[in-house]
């Protein structure tokens, strides 16, 4: 599976030369209502990534690994209220509107990785399935337009 393979070069790119990048509290978009994940993952990631400097990328990357291993927390705080509760199902709006971050944040970096050193048949092929699942991400998230979303709060290690 080429995600995780990329997504570790991306995180031990943003060791080596990440600057300050945000908490995930502070650009998780999980909390609120769902239906507008797509606009809200774009204001968290705004403007073109295209032309991001190595280190810059470097942060993009590193918050969007953190969006990826906040997943775990949406899922145990999911079971511990209950997938049938209101609040289960607050936190599955929001568990969605995660993914839509992670692999929105995700396929920007990638996108970046391919304007900075060029494309390649497994980075065309890693973007081609991100954007796959962005769409179906964004439709279940638009499905759950109006529904209450939870946030959890997550510290990235």
């Amino acid at each position: 599976m080429q995600f995780p393979t990329t997504l570790l070069a991306l995180s031990a790119l943003a060791i080596s030369v990440s600057a300050t990048p945000r908490q995930y509290n502070t650009f998780s978009i999980a909390a609120g209502t769902g239906g507008t994940a797509q606009a809200e993952a774009e204001a968290a990631f705004p403007g073109s990534l295209s032309g991001l400097s190595a280190a810059a990328l470097s942060d993009v990357n590193t918050e969007a690994h953190c969006a990826v291993l906040a997943e775990a927390s949406f899922i145990s705080a999911q079971s511990a209220a209950g997938a049938s509760t209101a609040a289960g199902k607050a936190l599955a709006v929001g568990m969605i509107k995660n993914k839509v971050l992670k692999i929105y944040s995700t396929l920007q970096a990638v996108e970046s990785q391919i304007a900075l050193q060029g494309s390649s048949a497994s980075l065309t092929a890693h973007q081609t399935d991100l954007q796959t699942k962005l769409a179906a991400n964004i439709a279940i998230d638009k499905k759950n337009a109006g529904a209450a979303s939870t946030a959890v709060s997550f510290t990235c290690p």
